[in-house]
């Protein structure tokens, strides 16, 4: 199953995600410093009565609101796909071969997921990573808690949210997860053997290790 057919952004079918969409555009081009609701409502073609109505809370709201919605939206751009899993593996290595090809391809995106980080100030960058991942790993819950039960589903999540930043951000040339199969072998080498008990727990699908 090629991750790379997934790289088509799904339409933005609310006015909440036209004006996220928007606001990571505005962050590509003129980085955080220079957002406002102004260029934001520009770039969707609202007011920025709407904007402020949308994402209320100033420019830290915004961002880490619109995140939100196209970290959702990033997440169901895969459904489709990652409801006809087969198991816990084939769900890992597609997503995370998606995920990563969707980012390398959307710097819309990367730059509202980078934003979140700097929105809560260079003093405290790591602060605002565990932010991001928390974020993630929010979305991500529900398509985890289909194979390891709803009680582990927020930990497993996590956990793969945080391994597959570190290989996005900072790419290693074992595991270029853009590939579908070195994202595969990421699966099996690591992240299966570190998720195997939580397999056996009420509520998992059953077993999906490797062969």
């Amino acid at each position: 199953m090629e991750a790379l057919d997934l790289l088509g952004a799904p339409p933005e079918r609310t006015l909440e995600e036209r004006v996220a969409a928007a606001t990571g555009r505005c962050l590509a081009r003129g980085g955080l410093r220079r957002l406002s609701a102004d260029a934001v409502a520009a770039e969707a073609g609202v007011s920025r009565a709407t904007v402020y109505r949308l994402f209320p809370g100033g420019k830290r709201a915004l961002v880490e609101q619109a995140a939100r919605v196209e970290a959702a939206r990033f997440f169901a751009r895969f459904n489709a796909v990652l409801d006809g899993a087969a198991d816990l593996e084939e769900w890992l290595s597609v997503g995370l071969a998606a995920a990563a090809a969707a980012l390398a391809g959307d710097a819309g995106v990367r730059a509202l997921l980078a934003a979140t980080v700097e929105a809560d100030g260079p003093a405290d960058p790591f602060a605002g990573l565990a932010h991001l991942v928390q974020l993630l790993a929010e979305a991500a819950t529900p398509y985890a808690a289909r194979y390891v039960g709803p009680a582990a589903a927020g930990r497993v999540a996590e956990w793969v949210v945080r391994a597959a930043l570190s290989y996005t951000t900072c790419p290693s040339p074992d595991y270029d997860l853009r590939r579908p199969k070195a994202a595969n072998a990421l699966v099996r080498d690591f992240l299966l053997p570190s998720l195997t008990r939580f397999l056996d727990e009420p509520g998992s699908e059953g077993p999906a290790r490797p062969a």
